[in-house]
Order: C-alpha cells, then structure tokens, then sequence
C-alpha cells in the first residue's frame, strides 16, 4: 500500500485538471491502508458528485469539496483493510515470514488496528 508521500502524489495525479481546491494532504492523511486505484477510485468517485447535483437536482456548478471525498470514502472500505491482515497473521511465526519480511512489517499495523 502506498505510503503518505505517495498518497499525495496519486490524490494529484487524480485530480489533477478537476475542479477542487481540497488539499491533497488532508486526502491522503483520511486514506491509510488503500491502494493506488482505490485512491484514483475516489477522486473519480468523488469528481461525479457536483457533477450529479448539477444534472439531476439543477444545482449550480461548483467544485469538488473535502465532504464529497468523506462521503465517498466512508461509503467503501479498503479491499486491502480484509485480506492484508489475514495473511500477516498467516504468515506471523511461520518458515515463510522471513520471505515476506517486509509484507508483515507493514502489515503489523493493520493487524493492530492502526
């Protein structure tokens, strides 16, 4: 899963050329534990909100805001947050946890809820 640093590159590479002023910190600081294209996901998700208040409720056109982003983020949970502890714990204490060092380290903090 992508680190912060990465989080705010792809919350760029997802907005970028759509109307929003959301700072991409805040993005990736609320979007821990989810992949790259659950992120691009989310921005595309997100970008269709004002755009359907527009065509179905005639609302005047405006931009992509922090409460689109929530909402969407708080409708779909990371598909990482149900199998990526799984297999941490699998592999904890295991022959194979040595090959997958780096796989249980990172995923020590979803095992712990973190």
């Amino acid at each position: 899963h992508p680190d912060l640093p990465a989080r705010r590159k792809i919350f760029e590479i997802g907005l970028k050329d759509k109307p929003c002023r959301v700072d991409v910190a805040e993005l990736a600081a609320m979007t821990d534990g989810y992949a790259s294209a659950e992120i691009i996901d989310i921005c595309e998700k997100a970008a269709k909100i004002p755009l359907r208040e527009r065509i179905k409720e005639g609302k005047p056109r405006r931009e992509i805001v922090l409460a689109d982003f929530e909402r969407v983020v708080a409708e779909r949970k990371s598909v990482l947050s149900g199998w990526y502890p799984k297999a941490v714990r699998e592999l904890t204490g295991t022959e194979e946890a040595g090959m997958f060092q780096e796989l249980v380290e990172a995923g020590e903090g979803y095992v712990s809820g973190g």
